[in-house]
Order: structure tokens, then C-alpha cells, then sequence
């Protein structure tokens, strides 16, 4: 029987002259090497630093799982100028982590509905960016998305001689000729971290349209008050939902709170911002944070985009003060 790692053996079972034979093993280890330099050209991408092209993709996915999770629960969708506008927050409040800060739409002027969903969904089936209708040269989360999902096509998919082998399904149909329980093991743990991408931009994606589509059927139906409000009503609904269930999420994962005890000038300051005499519960803090988003947020009647950020700065200073 003949052994995975024998690379010699062809040279003893080929016919003709010892050139014959041994040009029978170097074709053998050409072709073993084209699949490694086909992998290597997916993973080693120069364009991405030390890291390589998977670890890379994840880390960009992640700035935009923490803006969906943030700022969709915020966005109303009867009132439009909030999904074209940029956000005014730098950080993701309870989250304290990084946002993106673009808006959820490029502008796409007066291209009915239908017409802009059908584009981002079929860019999307496609692993392209092209939607269409959105004006050029404007960032929007939609195109991050799209981009990432291009990306992921990219690093994916191997070319030439090895058309129609896919990183994430790799092991599984190997050339024969390639197999080995190394090269498995190998390509088992990439295409388990490119499976964990796959379902990070799928979720993305599910998230992002599901909120578009509440966007989308606002805008047909706002010529209903009565529908508007409901919508709305449901909307804000989720909302509070969403933010019980992150709260109760960090209370279980920080039984105690070690509090700070030496106050900053700067923590004074925060304090009196918020009305504290000392540093609160996280969950207190939260309850003020959120009353006072809901009055300064820029999309409600009494909001105002400087206190509101001046409202973030604050509260991520003091959430890191409090945190356990």
C-alpha cells in the first residue's frame, strides 16, 4: 500500500527511463506545490500586515457586529434623516467599544423602495458592491457590509487548476493526491475560521435588512398616521427589549462591583454631569444614561447633537470608572 508521505513513490511505479521516472515525481510535487501557492495566495495577502487574510476579515467584521448591535435598536423608522445621517457617537455606550460612524444609507434619491432592496439583496446573493442606486463615493453601512461579504468571496474561492474548491469546505474533497493528515488538520482549522466569519456576516446581513425592510415599508405606509405610530410604538418596543436583555447579559457576568474610591477632578466633574454624588451602580448609571440619551439623541423633538456628545463622553468615562 502505498504511504501519504511517500513523495518518491512515483518514480519506483512509473515506466520508461530513469529520467521518465524521476520527471514523474517532480510532476507529483508540482502539483502538490501549485495547491499550496493557490492557499498561501488566499491567506498571505500582503495588503494586510501581520495578520493573516481570515484573522483580518474578522477583525473588520467586528466594528460593524457592535454598530448594528448599537445603533438599529435607535433608529425609528418613521424618521428618515437618521438612516443617511452619520452617527454622532464614537463609542457604543454600555458596550464602551468602537463604532463605525457611517449611516445606514447612501443616498439613492427618488429610487422607489422596492427597487433599492432588490439591488443591495442581489449585490449581496452576487458577493459584489454594486447596488445601483446608491450615490457614489459616499460610505454607508450597507457598503461595508457588501464589502466585507466581497472579501470574504476573495479569500474563499481558489483559482486556476483548482476552480471550485472553497477554503470553508475544505478538507472535505481533497484531490486524492493531496491528501494527508497534516494538510487536513491545516485546512480543518482554516475552514473553521472562515465558517465563523461566514455566520458573523450572515447575521450581519440578516440584521441589517430586517431593519431595512421596517425602514422601507414606513416610508409606503407614512401616509398613515395611525400605522406610523404603531410601527413606532413596536419599534421603541424592541428597543427597550434589546437593551433589558444586554443589561441582564452584564449583571450575570459581574456579580460585584468594585468601585473606584479616589476621585479625579474629571471624575467629579462626570458625577455632577450625571447628578452623582459618589460612583453609582453600573445599572443605575445605565438608567440615567438612557434617560438623558432620549432627550439629547438627535433624532428626538428635543434632541441635540453636542450634548449628546458631550453625553457619550461622559458616560464612557464613567462606566470605565465603575466597571468591576
Amino acid at each position: 500500500m502505498q504511504s501519504e508521505n511517500d513523495w518518491f513513490l512515483p518514480a519506483i511505479f512509473a515506466e520508461g527511463s530513469v529520467g521518465a521516472c524521476l520527471g514523474a515525481v517532480v510532476t507529483e510535487l508540482d502539483r502538490r506545490r501549485d495547491f499550496i501557492v493557490a492557499v498561501k495566495a488566499r491567506l498571505d495577502q500582503a495588503n494586510v500586515g501581520t495578520a493573516d487574510a481570515v484573522t483580518d476579515l474578522g477583525n473588520r467584521i467586528k466594528p460593524l457586529e457592535n454598530t448594528l448591535r448599537t445603533r438599529l435598536p435607535m433608529l425609528l423608522p418613521d424618521r428618515p434623516g437618521a438612516w443617511f445621517r452619520v452617527s454622532a457617537a464614537r463609542t457604543s455606550g454600555p458596550f464602551a467599544t468602537s463604532l463605525l460612524h457611517e449611516p445606514v444609507f447612501a443616498p439613492y434619491g427618488s429610487a422607489p423602495n422596492h427597487l433599492v432592496r432588490d439591488g443591495l439583496v442581489n449585490a449581496w446573493i452576487k458577493s459584489t458592491t454594486s447596488v445601483g442606486v446608491f450615490r457614489v463615493g459616499i460610505r454607508c453601512l450597507w457598503l461595508t457590509l457588501l464589502e466585507l461579504n466581497a472579501r470574504y468571496r476573495a479569500i474563499n474561492e481558489l483559482d486556476g487548476i483548482h476552480s471550485g474548491l472553497a477554503l470553508d469546505r475544505l478538507p472535505e474533497g481533497l484531490p486524492e493526491f493531496l491528501d494527508s493528515k497534516s494538510l487536513r488538520a491545516f485546512l480543518g482549522n482554516v475552514r473553521n475560521e472562515m465558517t465563523g466569519c461566514r455566520q458573523r456576516l450572515d447575521a450581519c446581513y440578516r440584521d441589517l435588512l430586517t431593519a431595512s425592510d421596517a425602514f422601507f415599508e414606513a416610508q409606503t405606509n407614512a401616509g398613515s398616521p395611525s400605522q406610523a405610530g404603531a410601527r413606532t410604538a413596536g419599534w421603541r418596543d424592541k428597543a427597550e427589549e434589546f437593551r433589558d436583555e444586554q443589561s441582564r447579559r452584564r449583571n450575570e457576568a459581574a456579580q460585584q462591583r468594585v468601585g473606584a474610591s479616589v476621585k479625579t477632578s474629571r471624575d467629579i466633574e462626570a458625577l455632577r454631569y450625571f447628578g452623582f454624588n459618589d460612583f453609582p451602580a453600573q445599572d443605575e448609571l445605565r438608567r440615567k444614561y438612557l434617560e438623558l440619551a432620549r432627550k439629547y439623541h438627535p433624532d428626538s423633538n428635543t434632541g441635540h447633537e453636542e450634548k449628546f456628545k458631550t453625553l457619550s463622553r461622559v458616560y464612557e468615562h464613567l462606566l470605565q470608572r465603575c466597571s468591576p
